[in-house]
């Protein structure tokens, strides 16, 4: 994929002042040349739009495993206090709306 893009410009005759990449697209007679160095072109953000896309994935995928490991201590086997569990039950027992 890279190596055709590397090709496809070095392949293609310049003058003495070097051409930009832009340029050497608008100028160059050979249509092929176009498809072949656009395609490479997409080709290569393509790939570099997938590798961002899953770094970010096992980033976030980090930070979620993080955030579980610190978290679920917090979470798990604590329970209210006795009274205040009591207090609870015997608001919604006396609640007309509940019963």
């Amino acid at each position: 994929m890279g190596g055709d893009c590397n090709a496809d410009l070095h392949s293609k005759s310049r003058s003495e002042d070097e051409l930009y990449y832009e340029e050497g697209v608008r100028t160059t007679a050979d249509p092929s040349l176009n498809v072949v160095l656009l395609e490479d072109s997409a080709a290569v953000i393509g790939v570099a739009i997938a590798l961002s896309a899953v770094s970010l994935s096992c980033l976030l995928g980090t930070v979620a495993s993080f955030i579980i490991r610190t978290n679920a201590a917090h979470l798990v086997g604590r329970s209210l206090p006795k009274r205040i569990t009591d207090d609870i039950v015997c608001r919604l027992e006396n609640d007309p709306m509940i019963r």
